[in-house]
């Protein structure tokens, strides 16, 4: 039986191509996944504060309060 786990490429030619080669796509870098955890971090403090808005009137009135202190996101 053939098959397993590749072990990648072991002669010394093989491992210059893959330093060589680009390996990584250009949405996998830092700064993609910056940007990602970025955008992901503001969608949930819009969808915090449209919540926060739409069920104002049945917030308790001390948290309503403090929730009108800080100016709009």
């Amino acid at each position: 039986m053939q098959g397993g786990r590749s072990t990648g490429p072991g002669a010394p030619e093989g491992l210059a191509r893959l330093l060589a080669a680009r390996t990584i796509h250009g949405t996998c870098g830092a700064q993609p996944r910056a940007l990602n955890r970025f955008r992901r971090t503001l969608l949930r403090i819009i969808r915090v504060e449209l919540a926060a808005t739409r069920y104002q009137v049945h917030l308790p009135p001390a948290f309503a309060t403090r929730l009108r202190k800080y100016p709009p996101g």
